[in-house]
Formats: structure tokens, sequence, C-alpha cells
């Protein structure tokens, strides 16, 4: 679902900003922004999952870790790093936040699936 929304996006952004504009057709600004939006939809979806994860399995620290890096510590650093991109850096921080979240719950997960293995075995006895 986050492949079709990311190109319907992309492929529709005139249509898409005309729903919203009052004459019904949106400016090329509103159309460059959906483009650049639309790469949200690709990563943003693991980071939610991972964080739903972590805290169905009672792993609170690092559901909050997932939840407050993309909340506040990955925008608030892509705004610096993005600000002399202007407008353009603004909307390129979604798509930052939301690949470096992803990022970040791919090492969750991977760090939680060592830590289980390495249990496993202390509890097999191997």
């Amino acid at each position: 679902m986050s492949l079709a929304a990311a190109v319907v996006i992309f492929l529709f952004p005139r249509e898409i900003g005309g729903l919203f504009a009052q004459n019904g057709a949106a400016d090329q600004v509103t159309v460059t922004a959906l483009k650049l939006f639309s790469f949200t939809y690709l990563t943003r979806w693991f980071s939610f999952a991972t964080q739903s994860y972590m805290l169905a399995i009672a792993k609170p620290f690092q559901a909050s870790l997932i939840s407050v890096c993309t909340a506040l510590v990955f925008p608030v650093l892509l705004i610096g790093l993005l600000w002399p991109l202007g407008l353009t850096g603004l909307w390129l921080n979604f798509a930052g936040t939301s690949l470096l979240a992803a990022l970040l719950s791919v090492g969750v997960m991977a760090h939680f699936i060592k830590t289980r293995k390495i249990e496993f075995r202390c509890r097999s006895g191997r």
C-alpha cells in the first residue's frame, strides 16, 4: 500500500494539489512538494511497524527510541543540514526523517534478533 501511495502521489501531484486549491489548479510549489513528500511513503511504514512490535513485546525503550528520534531528533538534525536548500529542504526533511527512522528500526530489529538468539542459546545449554 505504501508503494501504491508513493506512486500515486508522485505521478499525480497536480491533481491531488488541485483538490485543495481554491481555483482547482495546483501551483508548481505544490507539485514539487508532493513529489518530494511521496518518497516518505516508501520507508515510513517500517518504523511504525517496528515501534508497534517493540511495544507489543514489552520493549518500551526501543519503541520510545524510535518514537523520539522520528518526532524530534531526526527532523531537527535534518532542518539544520537541509537549511541551505530552503523550501525544498523542508520537504526533503520528511523523506529524510522517514529514511533515518527506517534505518534506526532496522538496527533495533537486528539487535533484538541477535540478542534473542543469545538468550535462546543460554536457555538451551549450548
